[in-house]
Formats: C-alpha cells, sequence, structure tokens
C-alpha cells in the first residue's frame, strides 16, 4: 500500500470548491493513496526550516518545533511533575524538595549560561559544555542545579525531568569536574543518564521513536555505537575510545542510552521484573567497569535479536 502526504496537485485539484477544509483522505485505487494535511504553503515552509537547521543540529525536529507551544508559566513545575511520577514508576527514594531543587533556562538566557560555563575549571569541560551549547543539546552545568534546555517541548522538558531524576538519585559521579574525566568512565556515566532520560519520556511519550540497529547500521555502520553493540573479536572500549573527542563520546552514548531506553521501556520492564530490577540497579550505580557495562548492554540488546531492530514509521 503506497500513501502519499500533501501532494500538491491534489491539494489544488481538491480545493477548487472547498477551500477551507484542510483535511482529506484521497483515495486513487486499493493500494494508493494521499493524506491531505497541510497547504503547499506550509510543508515548503517546514522543509525550508528543516534544510537550515539541519545544518547547525542533526537532531533538529521541525515537526517538534512547529507543534510545540510557547513556554508556559508553570513549566518548571511541569517539569518538576514529570520528575516526581518517574521516580515512583522506577520505585525511587527521591525527595520532594529536592526535585524542586532545580533551576532551568533556556537560548534567551545564554549570557547567565556563558557565565557560568567560564566558572568551570576544567578545560576539558568547558569546552565540552561550550559545544553542547552550539549543538543545541540540553545538559546540566558541572556541580550546579543549573539545566540548559534549548527549545522547549514535551519530549525534551521530560528528557531533563530524566536527567534531574538521574543526578538525584545515582550514585556519586565516577569523576571529578575540576580534572579531565577519563573518556571510559565519562562515556558510560552519559550513556546511563541518557538511557534514564530517554525512559522518561518514553514514559510520558510513548509513541516517542529512536534509531535502533537498522537505522544506525544505514546510517553511519561504522559509529561507536554499533561497535559497542556488536562487540566484535578483540574489541576493548577503553582502548578505542580514546581516539574520539568527548563530544563524540557523548554523541555515541547518547545513541546507545536511547537505544536502551526503548529496549528497558518496550521488551525488558514489561517482560522480566527481575532483569528490569536488575538493569535499573546498574544504571544508578556507579559502576563503570568495562566488563560489565559490555555484559549490561547484552542484556539490553541481546545479539540474536538486534539485527531486526528497526525504527517504527508510525
Amino acid at each position: 500500500c503506497i500513501i502519499h502526504q500533501n501532494l500538491d496537485e491534489v491539494y489544488w485539484e481538491i480545493h477548487k470548491d472547498d477551500i477551507d477544509n484542510d483535511s482529506y483522505l484521497v483515495k486513487f485505487n486499493e493500494s494508493e493513496y494521499s493524506l491531505q494535511t497541510s497547504p503547499p504553503w506550509t510543508k515548503y515552509e517546514s522543509m525550508i526550516y528543516w534544510y537550515e537547521h539541519l545544518s547547525m543540529n542533526l537532531d533538529f525536529d521541525a515537526y517538534d518545533h512547529f507543534t510545540s507551544p510557547p513556554p508556559p508559566e508553570d513549566l518548571l513545575e511541569n517539569m518538576i511533575f514529570y520528575a516526581k511520577q518517574v521516580s515512583k514508576i522506577l520505585g525511587l527514594k527521591v525527595s520532594l524538595e529536592s526535585l524542586e531543587d532545580i533551576n532551568l533556562y533556556d537560548h534567551q538566557d545564554l549570557d547567565f549560561i556563558s557565565e557560568e560555563i567560564q566558572k568551570i575549571e576544567n578545560k576539558n569541560w568547558k569546552e565540552f559544555v561550550e559545544k553542547m551549547v552550539a549543538l543545541g543539546h540540553s545538559f546540566v552545568i558541572p556541580l550546579t542545579n543549573i539545566y540548559y534546555c534549548s527549545s522547549y517541548s514535551i519530549n525534551r522538558i521530560s528528557h531533563i525531568a530524566g536527567m534531574h531524576v538521574f543526578a538525584l538519585a545515582g550514585q556519586s559521579l565516577p569523576f571529578n569536574h575540576s580534572e579531565a574525566p577519563e573518556k571510559l568512565e565519562f562515556f558510560i556515566h552519559f550513556f546511563k543518564q541518557e538511557t534514564v532520560a530517554y525512559f522518561t519520556s518514553k514514559v510520558i511519550n510513548p509513541f516517542l521513536k529512536c534509531d535502533l540497529y537498522h537505522d544506525l547500521n544505514e546510517n553511519n555502520p561504522n559509529s561507536l555505537s554499533l561497535k559497542v553493540i556488536k562487540k566484535e573479536d578483540n574489541f576493548f572500549l577503553s582502548e578505542v575510545i580514546k581516539s574520539y573527542s568527548y563530544i563524540d563520546c557523548f554523541n555515541s552514548a547518547r545513541t546507545l542510552g536511547r537505544y536502551c531506553g526503548e529496549m528497558l521501556y518496550e521488551n525488558v520492564m514489561p517482560k522480566s521484573v527481575k532483569d528490569y530490577q536488575k538493569l535499573k540497579g546498574y544504571l544508578f550505580s556507579e559502576n563503570c567497569d568495562e566488563l560489565d557495562f559490555l555484559e549490561k548492554i547484552t542484556q539490553f540488546i541481546p545479539p540474536g535479536d538486534y539485527k531486526n531492530h528497526k525504527k517504527r514509521i508510525f
């Protein structure tokens, strides 16, 4: 079955007599349709906007941007509410007082964020956080309760809520922010953070999707994320990761974390309480041992199954 979307010719044909109706499902034959949901100018405006932002941020989502309402006054309250709900679902003992101890800033506060970044002592951490701003990522400034969100949507706010829960419920960080972190510990820490953050977003929005094995292999078969999943003979993450920058390590850890967050939500949690509890315990621990990490990846993404994993279209 073929389903087209917003064909220009169809739009003008059906709007000869009914210009006010923007929603149609047109049937060409038994196996071909066109779903008309917006006029051509809106489609092309969205496309242009997407291309412009794609050059700056590969994760830019035009649909997410256009459908996001302006930030409400109670935005922070919503984020705290998400964090509270996910804490209950995960069975974490996090006080309401600590959940409310957070400051949230966006792109309108870049002067303040820049001042806070300049206070970071270590050069590696400072450059990493500056890159996070430039790429439009959400993050927490090291050793503070200051969170940065480049733009607001349910997915982004719930993601930050997950980061906040992870920071509160996790063990002490495996590295000191005043020193350059070991890349292996850095990678595993952000993998855990992003797994919890994506899982939180998935709880709030069950329709959330991320790239899985088939998608990653199609886009970049030599990516660090796939190397970790495949774990080919003589694979040592601690050695491989040395050639990657901190921001590249973060991007790979984020991709892998989203994948494992998806698996935790869709496969592990519904099927095995025992496995779910073990993996949850690992995510909130300070364990950064390489062998333990690779073993947990195998539990999240079983070797016999992952080649069939593909992002849902609908």
